[in-house]
């Protein structure tokens, strides 16, 4: 499992680093745990909250980490709440640092 989740941290990052200035619903961030085949032994329940701790890191500021907001919720003209989150990914400098070295442990954590 750890090995599935260092992955998809690594999915969802690099999908924010792709995709700046976009919007996007918070099932498109769980269908990224799809990509590879990978969801059958958990739930979707389990891969929401999965999903869920991921996203508040990148929701939240943290100064001492020197980590700045990645995304923002936009919230819907409807005073009542949205069925899923719905979230805008703000200008940011690379979550993933892509060298050869990275390169080679991705291929090696897709195995």
């Amino acid at each position: 499992m750890r090995k599935d989740y260092i992955h998809f941290v690594r999915e969802i990052y690099s999908y924010c680093d792709e995709n700046i200035g976009e919007k996007v619903l918070f099932p498109a961030f769980m269908n990224l745990w799809d990509e590879n085949g990978e969801a059958s032994y958990i739930s979707r329940k389990d891969l929401a909250v999965l999903t869920s701790k991921i996203i508040s890191r990148l929701l939240n500021k943290d100064k001492k980490k020197k980590r700045e907001k990645i995304l923002r919720v936009i919230h819907s003209n409807y005073k009542l709440h949205d069925a899923y989150g719905f979230y805008k990914i703000r200008s940011h400098k690379n979550l993933m640092h892509y060298t050869d070295l990275t390169e080679k442990k991705m291929k090696l954590l897709k195995l």
